[in-house]
Order: structure tokens, then C-alpha cells, then sequence
């Protein structure tokens, strides 16, 4: 074989395991650990060198999501043209993401706490904070906090890189739609509407209209057309073959041309990198890993981060932060990559073909290894069932004493309304109530009424808050109150009441 290049088209370089791509990946992922390193200390002055080289077109952080969205498009296109069923394909993706990420939430919220609170497990334990991070984010509904937790840190997210699932899921679902109205059909059919659709990513906002819910996050637009780069080079990859000079005409090109097309080009070489990278003799000398850590090492590598600085300190060198996380989290993604996605991965393929009936024939031939896959998923199904219930409980009764809130309510309004009758009504349908305080409470805090959260803004001695017109549709007294929750416990204000009369 060529010391510099494969003399394999790329269909046949990734129809195999004969590749660097799991590598590649696993690269990126301790890339995006890098790149967090700079976020997540406190030490004056810490900026990361190699951003600053790549500024203004990209950054180490940005770099690796756009090439992950390449990668992710050209094996999920391979796994759609493989099985072009789209309920399977579904499954497929759901098995592959789901999973992992579920149990790193569970995982890593409650060893959150338990850093942050030691010797409090009963108190983070029974806090409704908890299954709601990880309930939410387990739905992609993503919520960076759970109250109390690393708050003395630069930064107290407790996972920041999920925020790239979303777009992930929804590329996933766009090429489900697409497949199922039969615009992947052929390899002819893939190819083209990839390439449409990618140039349609690139123009929406500006040419084509926008569309706000799907290019929510500002990294979108080009994390689509990267995508659907990758899911082109697969509908072209019998006809590619990645060479040294390709890369050096790329090189140039990007050099040479301003602006936008300057971007675009610095995108396609970075596209080409991967590709090249992908089945190059000299990257495989540095080993062909058996196992996939790269999606542990991505969900995993912000929470051990997290760890490390509460483990050393706020100002810890973030060369030295990256280096204790990195083997971190490569053991935790180890652990997830054989207990969990693995499985995870054989039960997306075995639930397509189960029925009733195959269940009672095949039952006493089952083998080993699709036992483990349902075992997982029963025990996925029991941590999410206890998660939810754990959520219900915890937000309808205090396991905790409260303890006395040091912010008073001292007036409010309106004090007495008719039922059903609108008041303070709002833009969004709803009403709003004020109070004023004899101080400013802590962050966190949020007005109740009647047992109900509201959405609160508190500004210096005052606190406004929302009202859905159906907490006020029943007569009585509605009791309002300040509450902050955190892991640490419960405060509450002493109660007012608004009354609601026939």
C-alpha cells in the first residue's frame, strides 16, 4: 500500500472496518474537550492559541461540530441506502443517540450533586431539580442547570455539547422525510437532493426565507449543509478517490479567494481532510481502534471537565484540565460504548423484526448478545419510569423541611379578582401578578400560587410573574409565595393569599 494514499475508492474504504474514521472521530471529540478547557477556567488570561489561527473563519470548537455533521452525514446516508426502511432507519438512529446520552444525564447529574452537596444524598436525592434536567434533556428540551450545582465555577452547565443533539436529531428526522416520500430512493435520487438541500441550508436566511425553530442555534445553517456534504460523498463515493493534490488545489483555492467563498472553500478542504484522513496508510499506523468512544467521549468530556474543577480548583490550568478530563472521560465512554450504546445498537436492530409471534418462536433461540440488548432495554425503561415518578413526587410534596426565605413579601396585586374575570392581561393570554419585596432574593427564586410555578422576573424589590388564566378558574383563597430550590434544600417566603371569589 502507498505510504500517503489509498488506492481504494471511498465506497469501499468505509463497506468495512478498514478505515480511520473511529479514530478520526475519537480526535474530534478530544478536540471539542480542548476547546472547552479555555471556557470552563477562571485563569486570567487563558486563550487557546489554535483559535486564533483559525479566527475569523472558525474556531477548535466550531471546526469539530462541523466535521462530526460531515461524518455523521455520509455514514447515516450509507445506513439509509444499506436499509432503506424508514421506520427501521428511525429506530436505527434513535438506539444509536437515546440511549448513551439517557443514562450519561442519570450518570452525571447525580455525581453533579453528589460533588457538589457531599454527604447530602438524601437532599439532592429527593430534589425535583434533578429528574428535571435530566427528564428534559433526555427529550432534547435541553436545560444546562440543575440549581446549586458547580454555581462557584466559571461556568455551572453541567453539559454544554448537547446542545448540538438537537440539530442532530433534526437532520436525522429530515432525511427520514425525505426517504419516505421516495427522494433517496436511488443513489441518482440521493445525490441530488443532498446536494439541494445543502445549498438550500446555506441560503435560507438570506436568498430563501428563514426558518427559526430548525436553524435555531447559531451553527446551524452550515452543520445542515456539512451534513448534507457528507451524505453527498456517499451517493458520489464509488466515483472518489481522496488524493494528496485534490487537498493542495483546495489549500490554494481557499488561500487565494475572499469572503464567502473563502469560508466555503476553508470548509470543502476541511471535508476533503476528513476523507483523505479517513483511509490514509499513515494515519492507521497510529491504530485502528475496535472500539467507538467518540460519542462517550463527546457527552462524557464536559461533565469530567466539570469534575477536574471541582476537584483542583476554579483557576486550574486548562492544559492540565484537558489532560486529567480526556482520560476521564474516555473511561466513562468506554463504559457507556460496552454496557449501553453497543447493546443499544443490536436492540435498534432486533426490534424492527419483533413481534408477538417471532417473541414465542424465537424465545428458546435467542442468543446471548440479544438478551443483553432487551435486558438494556428494561433497565432503560426502569430508570426512565423512576425518573418520571421521582419527578411527579418531588414536585407535589416537599421531602425536605423548607427553610425561611430571607426576602419578605411586604405588598401585592392585585388581592382579590373574580373567577375567570382577566386582570393585568398579557401579549401571551395570560395575567400577571406583582409584589413588592423588602429586598432582592437570591438567584433561583420563583413566585408560587396555589402550589404552581410561575414564569417569574424579579428586578430590585419587586417581582412580576405570569399567570395561566386556568390556575384562576376555581373560587378560593390562592396562596402566593417566594421559593428557591436548589440541591442544597428548600427556602420559602412566608404566604399571602388572592382571593378569587365567585
Amino acid at each position: 500500500m502507498p505510504l500517503w494514499s489509498d488506492s481504494r475508492s471511498l465506497r469501499e474504504a468505509i463497506s468495512g472496518h478498514d478505515n480511520n474514521y473511529t479514530l478520526i472521530r475519537a480526535i474530534l471529540a478530544a478536540s471539542v474537550i480542548y476547546f472547552h478547557a479555555f471556557a470552563l477556567t477562571r485563569t486570567p488570561g487563558a486563550i487557546d492559541p489554535l483559535n486564533a489561527m483559525l479566527a475569523p473563519v472558525s474556531d477548535i470548537g466550531d471546526l469539530a461540530v462541523q466535521s462530526f455533521f460531515f461524518l455523521s452525514g455520509l455514514f447515516v446516508a450509507q445506513s439509509y441506502s444499506n436499509d432503506p426502511k424508514t421506520i427501521r432507519f428511525i429506530l436505527r438512529r434513535f438506539f444509536r443517540i437515546w440511549p448513551g446520552l439517557f443514562v450519561c444525564l442519570f450518570v452525571t447529574a447525580f455525581l453533579s450533586c453528589a460533588i457538589s452537596t457531599p454527604k447530602e444524598f438524601a437532599r439532592f436525592a429527593f430534589f425535583n431539580g434533578v429528574y428535571e434536567y435530566i427528564l428534559r434533556n433526555a427529550v432534547l428540551d435541553l436545560t444546562w442547570y440543575i440549581p446549586g450545582v458547580f454555581e462557584d465555577h466559571a461556568l455551572s452547565a453541567i453539559n454544554g455539547p448537547i446542545h448540538t443533539l438537537v440539530m442532530e436529531a433534526k437532520m436525522y428526522a429530515l432525511l427520514a422525510v425525505l426517504g419516505a416520500v421516495g427522494l433517496l430512493a436511488t443513489t441518482r435520487r440521493l445525490g441530488i437532493t443532498c446536494v439541494l438541500a445543502g445549498v438550500a441550508c446555506l441560503m435560507v436566511g438570506s436568498t430563501l426565507p428563514d426558518i427559526g425553530w430548525f436553524f435555531s442555534a447559531p451553527y446551524a445553517h452550515p452543520a445542515a449543509a456539512m451534513f448534507f456534504a457528507g451524505s453527498t460523498a456517499f451517493a458520489l463515493s464509488r466515483w472518489i478517490y481522496p488524493r494528496l493534490w485534490q487537498g493542495i488545489l483546495l489549500g490554494i483555492a481557499t488561500a487565494i479567494l475572499p469572503g464567502g467563498a473563502h469560508k466555503f472553500m476553508f470548509f470543502a478542504t476541511v471535508a476533503w481532510a476528513l476523507l483523505y484522513l479517513g483511509q490514509s496508510p499513515m494515519l492507521a499506523k497510529l491504530g485502528r481502534p475496535r472500539q467507538d468512544l467518540s460519542y462517550g467521549i463527546y457527552i462524557y468530556g464536559w461533565p469530567c471537565q466539570q469534575f477536574v474543577v471541582a476537584a483542583t480548583s476554579t483557576h486550574v490550568n486548562p492544559y492540565l484540565m484537558a489532560a486529567l478530563a480526556l482520560p476521564l472521560s474516555c473511561v466513562f465512554a468506554a463504559a457507556s460504548w460496552n454496557l449501553i450504546e453497543k447493546p443499544a445498537i443490536r436492540l435498534g436492530h432486533l426490534l424492527p423484526a419483533v413481534t408477538i409471534n417471532s417473541i414465542k418462536r424465537r424465545a428458546s433461540v435467542i442468543t446471548d448478545v440479544q438478551r443483553r440488548a432487551l435486558r438494556l432495554g428494561g433497565v432503560l425503561f426502569v430508570m426512565l419510569a423512576a425518573c418520571i415518578s421521582m419527578r411527579i413526587a418531588t414536585t407535589a410534596h416537599d421531602f425536605v423541611v423548607p427553610s425561611p426565605l430571607t426576602v419578605r413579601i411586604v405588598d401585592f396585586g392585585p388581592k382579590e379578582s373574580k373567577k375567570g374575570t382577566p386582570f393585568n392581561e398579557q401579549p401571551d393570554g395570560t395575567f400577571a401578578i406583582w409584589l413588592k419585596l423588602d429586598g432582592v432574593p437570591p438567584t433561583g427564586t420563583t413566585v408560587y400560587l396555589a402550589g404552581h410555578k410561575l414564569d417569574t422576573f424579579i428586578t430590585a424589590g419587586v417581582a412580576t410573574a405570569n399567570i395561566s388564566p386556568s390556575i384562576i378558574a376555581t373560587a378560593g383563597e390562592k396562596s402566593v409565595y417566594l421559593e428557591r430550590r436548589t440541591v442544597h434544600g428548600i427556602e420559602r417566603s412566608k404566604s399571602v393569599h388572592l382571593l378569587i371569589s365567585e
